[in-house]
């Protein structure tokens, strides 16, 4: 498998884990880290720069997504807010 291989595969997986964690926050009644009675914060990682800067669609396409939904009234009325990190295509980071 090549090392893009490899990566796309990575952001698929942390993108379910991602969305996972979102529906799972959505009912946890504000009790969780990141969720409060209005909002709904979540965090993940992507190449925004570097050799791997093009994979960073799937990072923007769950900002677009996470909009969309608070466009529609949220999660149980809760805003999402995702917080994009750069980790440059570098799996140490």
């Amino acid at each position: 498998m090549s090392g893009a291989s490899r990566f796309r595969l990575r952001a698929l997986l942390a993108s379910s884990l991602l969305v996972s964690s979102l529906l799972a926050a959505a009912g946890c009644g504000g009790s969780a880290r990141g969720v409060t009675s209005d909002e709904i914060h979540l965090g993940t990682f992507a190449p925004l720069t570097g050799e791997f800067r093009a994979l960073s669609n799937v990072a923007k396409a769950m900002d677009a997504y996470f909009q969309w939904v608070n466009d529609q009234g949220g999660i149980n009325g809760r805003r999402v807010r995702l917080s994009i990190r750069d980790d440059q295509g570098n799996p140490e980071m």
